[in-house]
């Protein structure tokens, strides 16, 4: 009965704690993304979106995962990779992941032909699943979810590193709001918005996982975390959700050209 009971807190404490960047990093993304999509691309999002921001939006599929409806699209949150493995060679969950699906509703919207619920839905997805995508720990190795796993303290709270990629570090690298992080980071000539949107979403994704590592070998022996690493990351909180916001709103123009 024991086992049983802690085997109930494990799984409820994975469940709760498997969310992306917190809602200041997801806000930030669709915020650089409305700015650099194209007037024609602005128009067709507000009529889909029924008037309302992708901003408004970009934490909509974390409030929607517990319901039945979307019960399927729990694992479209993350893709975990272990270390000397590649996407190619890792085990993959079967219900799909964040790039799987990133790519699969990215040629759904290209297709057209969908009702107005339902490409709504999908464009909700995407906005919220390229800030997935970007965020290392949603990207992190299989064997300890994803840092959920990974016991740390936050200064002198006890948390978990998934946990401090999705919002703590965010929140301590710059207390801005979201309109304040797109205005001091979104600050690129087109030389280099050309060069962090060039490629596509496979080669994004393996960016993102490239610098996985450090996120997991800078964490302390004794597990006690904070000015040291907030230093040590804060360019690449500002690079994950810049490019992030860059590259939905490559993948937007891609689709409603």
């Amino acid at each position: 009965m024991k086992n049983k009971i802690l085997l109930l807190l494990t799984i409820s404490f994975t469940s709760v704690t498997m969310w992306a960047w917190g809602p200041k990093g997801h806000d930030v993304v669709a915020e650089i993304a409305s700015r650099h999509i194209s007037k024609k691309t602005a128009a067709k999002i507000d009529k889909i979106l029924d008037g309302k921001t992708m901003v408004y939006y970009s934490s909509w599929m974390d409030g929607i995962k517990g319901l039945p409806a979307y019960k399927h699209t729990y694992s479209w949150h993350f893709l975990n990779v272990d270390p000397g493995l590649t996407y190619e060679t890792a085990p993959l969950d079967s219900r799909g992941d964040v790039y799987s699906k990133t790519v699969a509703i990215i040629d759904t919207l290209k297709a057209g032909g969908l009702s107005h619920e339902k490409e709504k839905d999908l464009l909700r997805f995407l906005i919220h699943m390229v800030g997935d995508m970007h965020c290392p720990m949603h990207v992190g190795y299989a064997r300890d979810l994803g840092g959920n796993r990974v016991q740390v303290m936050w200064f002198d709270t006890p948390t978990n590193l998934h946990s401090v990629w999705d919002s703590k570090l965010i929140e301590s690298v710059h207390n801005w709001s979201y309109g304040e992080w797109a205005d001091n980071i979104d600050i690129n000539d087109k030389e280099k918005i050309s060069s962090i949107t060039a490629g596509d979403v496979a080669m994004w994704r393996d960016d993102v996982l490239s610098r996985v590592g450090r996120c997991y070998d800078a964490v302390p022996q004794d597990g006690r975390m904070g000015y040291p690493y907030i230093n040590a990351f804060t360019e690449d909180v500002e690079y994950m959700l810049l490019v992030a916001g860059l590259r939905l709103s490559k993948i937007l123009d891609d689709i409603y050209k």
